[in-house]
């Protein structure tokens, strides 16, 4: 980005890094809402009539919780590309973020039925939407599908596996879980950074699903 300030793709990669960053929490970023604010500003003047372009001005729109500025970014980037899966993937994860589960989750999985090639972190808000809804069984085939090497599949599987009383499974995932990730204590306290208190809701949820003995590892 220093080198290539105006390259186009360049930024919508960087963007991407901080959709990533929102989702995963790597803590690749000591302020996501200052990086995020920062590149979809960029990207708004390099390229303004780049759907990408106020997709990510959406995003930054999430982070400051400006729900109506954030939804006509998004319906101006549906505008002029309505047809990209990974697009309406990210649409999706905003409008889950506004609060929206309903249409957020039609747009992730209408993006898995579309195409059989797709990143597996598009289970975790499609699992995050079925166990706000207390389906927790169809929630629990979105966690197993989540095979990234991350906190979050054997999070919501722990948490699953102890809802639907599979004590044994839940035993095993969350062990897997202290092995893979042992700083989780800390990890898990930190999930709701840089979330929107609507999905902060659900993830206290799942949180408190997880058994105690695991938050203590």
């Amino acid at each position: 980005m220093e080198q290539f300030p105006h390259d186009i793709q360049a930024t919508i990669i960087y963007a991407d890094l901080c959709r990533s960053e929102y989702l995963l929490k790597y803590r690749e970023f000591e302020s996501l809402k200052i990086h995020w604010a920062r590149v979809a500003d960029t990207l708004m003047q390099l390229a303004p009539g780049n759907a990408h372009s106020h997709l990510y001005a959406a995003g930054a729109y999430l982070l400051e919780e400006e729900y109506e500025l954030c939804l006509k970014a998004l319906q101006a980037a549906q505008a002029i590309n309505s047809l990209d899966t990974h697009l309406n993937t990210i649409s999706g994860l905003i409008h889950i973020g506004m609060g929206d589960w309903a249409t957020g989750s039609q747009l992730i999985q209408d993006s898995v039925d579309i195409s059989p090639i797709y990143p597996d972190w598009y289970h975790i808000p499609l699992c995050m939407s079925h166990y706000r809804e207390g389906r927790y069984l169809t929630a629990m085939q979105e966690a197993k599908k989540i095979r990234l090497k991350h906190f979050w599949g054997p999070m919501l599987r722990t948490a699953l596996y102890q809802r639907n009383d599979l004590w044994g499974k839940a035993d095993k995932e969350y062990q897997q879980l202290a092995q893979t990730c042992p700083d989780f204590v800390q990890t898990g306290q930190s999930l709701a950074q840089s979330f929107t208190h609507k999905v902060n809701q659900v993830i206290g949820k799942v949180w408190a699903d997880v058994p105690n003995d695991t938050k203590q590892l």
